[in-house]
């Protein structure tokens, strides 16, 4: 998905400002932050299942099996964020976003980036 928004020319990834951002008292700013951090912690999360326990062959291998997986969520909380600032990056695009839920925002990017067999692509 992030290489079909660095190749599509309709879209830019604009510097993150905070002029004119907030079209209502929410505030997207320090949720960013938490975007990225819980990326980190549900990675470690994800890891901590019993069958990746039974799965590591010695104990020594889980700091970088946990290490690597809390890695790979926080890219894909950049990724998620990078998309997000090339969809909506004014205040009337911003306002769609409280409007609706989050999974119709995530629906409307993956669907416009990857058409549907991409929608089915992200589910997984």
């Amino acid at each position: 998905m992030t290489r079909s928004l660095l190749l599509n020319s309709t879209y830019q990834i604009l510097e993150f400002t905070t002029q004119g951002l907030y079209s209502t008292d929410n505030a997207i700013f320090p949720f960013l932050f938490v975007t990225i951090v819980y990326g980190a912690i549900s990675g470690v999360h994800a890891s901590q299942s019993p069958i990746v326990a039974r799965c590591i062959k010695n104990e020594n291998d889980a700091r970088h099996i946990f290490f690597g997986a809390m890695v790979l969520e926080r890219l894909t909380a950049l990724f998620w964020a990078a998309i997000a600032l090339a969809f909506f990056h004014e205040q009337s695009q911003l306002a769609v976003i409280y409007a609706t839920t989050p999974s119709v925002v995530a629906n409307d990017m993956v669907t416009a980036l990857l058409e549907p067999i991409g929608v089915f692509l992200a589910i997984i």
